[in-house]
C-alpha cells in the first residue's frame, strides 16, 4: 500500500548507497531506498519533503519526492549547528518509533533560525539553548542548572514567537553570562558521552569549547 508523509532527512548515504534516513511525525527514523537515481541525489540533510512510500520484501522505497523546504544555511556556524542537531537526532532518536515532539522540534528550530543575524552575539548561546531542549525530548534532564535553560528556550518560543531573532538573542545578553554558556557545554560534553557510539560523532568539536 502506497503512503505519502513528510519527514526531515537526517542523513544521505550517497553515493556509496542509495537511500536516506528520515524523521517523520507519525513513524519516526527509519531508511528510506530509491529506484531513481535523481530522487536519491536531491536529498540533504535538513530538508524537510515530502514523498510516497511503497515496501518491498524488507526495504522501504521512496517515491514522488518534493522538497517542502531547505533550511537557511548562509552562516558557517549555521551550518556546523543544524548538521549537529540532525546528528544528535540521528543517533539518540529510536528507530521506527512515532516522535511528533522531535519532529515539531525540528521544524520549529529552522523556523527559529531561518534569517540570518546581523548581530552574531549570543548566537551560539542561543543554539545551545535548543540542544539543551532538544536533550530534554531524549529523556536527558538535571533539575539544576539546566531547568534554567529550558525556562529560557520557553521564553524564546513562545513569549517572544513574534520578536525578531536579533531581539531573542538581545534578551539572552540580559540573562545569561559567557560562564553560564560554559557551564552549559559541560554538562551537554558529558551528556554526550552516554552514547555507546559518541566516537562517531562529526560535529562535537565545532559547537562546543573544549
Amino acid at each position: 500500500m502506497i503512503q505519502s508523509q513528510a519527514g526531515f532527512v537526517l542523513k544521505r548515504f550517497q553515493p556509496n548507497k542509495s537511500k536516506s534516513t528520515i524523521l517523520s511525525m507519525h513513524e519516526g527514523k527509519f531508511d528510506l531506498s530509491f529506484k531513481k537515481f535523481n530522487d536519491s541525489f536531491k536529498l540533504w540533510p535538513g530538508m524537510l519533503v515530502s514523498f510516497n512510500t511503497e515496501k518491498t520484501y524488507n526495504t522501504l522505497f521512496g517515491s514522488n519526492i518534493q522538497i517542502l523546504a531547505t533550511p537557511n544555511l548562509s552562516e558557517n556556524q549555521s551550518i556546523f549547528f543544524i548538521h549537529h542537531i540532525l546528528e544528535l537526532c540521528y543517533f539518540f532518536v529510536p528507530s521506527n518509533k512515532p516522535c511528533p515532539e522531535i519532529f515539531n522540534f525540528l521544524k520549529n528550530i529552522f523556523l527559529f533560525f531561518d534569517k540570518e543575524v546581523t548581530s552574531p552575539k549570543y548566537l551560539n548561546f542561543t543554539q545551545k539553548i535548543f540542544v539543551t531542549k532538544l536533550f530534554s525530548l531524549f529523556g536527558f534532564f538535571s533539575h539544576d542548572p539546566i531547568s534554567r535553560y529550558l525556562a529560557v528556550h520557553e521564553t524564546l518560543t513562545t513569549t517572544f514567537v513574534d520578536f525578531s531573532i536579533e531581539q531573542k538573542v538581545e534578551f539572552l545578553e540580559k540573562h545569561l553570562s559567557p560562564s553560564q554558556e560554559k557551564d552549559l557545554d559541560e554538562w551537554i560534553l558529558e551528556s554526550l558521552k552516554i552514547h555507546p557510539n559518541s566516537h562517531l560523532f562529526k560535529t562535537t568539536l565545532f559547537v562546543y569549547k573544549q
